[in-house]
């Protein structure tokens, strides 16, 4: 985790991107949607947020929140924002940060 740290300090996203490929982990994950992100590859993003949503809840859920509907709201996907709030809003109650 800390090389892929630092590799996204250097602005090394594709690098980032190709060792995160098949990843499940939930940080790594957080990396690799970073560095999509930073690559303007939002439409990946919103797979990979699509894709892994359990283990990026799972692994920080007052994160993935911000990140998803700020994505979607950036694209102008405000019907599936608002879907994705909902969502969120429904889930067990984790901390007072989340809510």
């Amino acid at each position: 985790m800390d090389s892929l740290s630092s590799l996204l300090n250097k602005k090394q996203y594709d690098l980032v991107i190709k060792i995160t490929e098949n990843t499940k982990d939930g940080e790594e994950l957080f990396c690799r949607l970073a560095a999509l992100v930073s690559l303007g590859r939002v439409d990946e993003a919103l797979q990979l947020i699509n894709k892994h949503h359990l283990i990026l809840e799972k692994t920080n859920l007052y994160s993935i929140i911000n990140w998803h509907i700020d994505l979607l709201c950036a694209l102008g996907m405000f019907d599936e924002a608002f879907d994705a709030a909902s969502y969120y809003r429904e889930l067990p109650y984790e901390s007072q940060k989340v809510e």
